[in-house]
């Protein structure tokens, strides 16, 4: 399973045996995971995966992979709210370009404060189909 930040960002990977739930691993990349998956199952169920981690491709340890599932738009903040949740505030815009709201947290992007309505900015995001979408980064 990606283990994501506050954003929706995959920071690492985690595997569990469903039957042995004492089996449990991270790694920073999938790659990374799965070797350290099958030398555990190996270890502990003296069971040998047979699994080429290193012909497994992520986007941690390769970026360009999600370049395709990423989009930006530029706008005119229509409308500018914040939040604050667990402690962290929350910006959420809207563009007069884009139906959705756009979410990003202060601390990942400080100028979100001095946002105001009318500002222009351009935004980049995963695609998906949500009201509310977080931002990877806003200019």
């Amino acid at each position: 399973m990606s283990l994501k930040d506050s954003e929706g960002l995959v920071k690492m990977y985690s595997m569990v045996n469903v039957q042995q739930y004492q089996i449990v691993v991270t790694g920073t990349t999938l790659a990374e995971c799965l070797q350290a998956y099958k030398d555990e199952t190996s270890k502990e169920l003296g069971v040998d995966l047979n699994i080429d981690a290193n012909q497994v491709e992520d986007n941690i340890s390769n970026p360009d992979n999600n370049q395709d599932k990423n989009e930006s738009v530029t706008g005119k903040i229509a409308d500018i709210r914040s939040a604050v949740i667990d402690g962290n505030t929350y910006y959420y815009f809207k563009l007069d370009t884009a139906e959705p709201y756009f979410s990003i947290r202060a601390s990942s992007f400080e100028e979100a404060v001095i946002l105001n309505k009318g500002d222009e900015i351009t935004v980049k995001y995963a695609k998906a189909d949500a009201d509310i979408i977080a931002a990877i980064s806003v200019k």
